[in-house]
């Protein structure tokens, strides 16, 4: 299955969403926060895709 969205960098896309299927294979919540930090990307744009991510109905959180 592909991932993508129009209009998100799918790179950074595709490691968010890598980030969170490692916390939950790990049973643990996440914060954008902790992505932004494992990352090391700007915390507003993990934000905005993590929002983005909901608003498709990709993620429930």
């Amino acid at each position: 299955m592909k991932i993508g969205i129009v209009g998100a960098p799918n790179d950074i896309l595709l490691r968010i969403l890598n980030e969170i299927i490692q916390y939950q294979k790990n049973n643990k919540s996440f914060k954008a926060a902790d992505i932004q930090k494992n990352l090391k990307i700007n915390k507003r744009k993990v934000r905005a895709r993590l929002h983005l991510l909901v608003k498709k109905q990709i993620l429930y959180s």
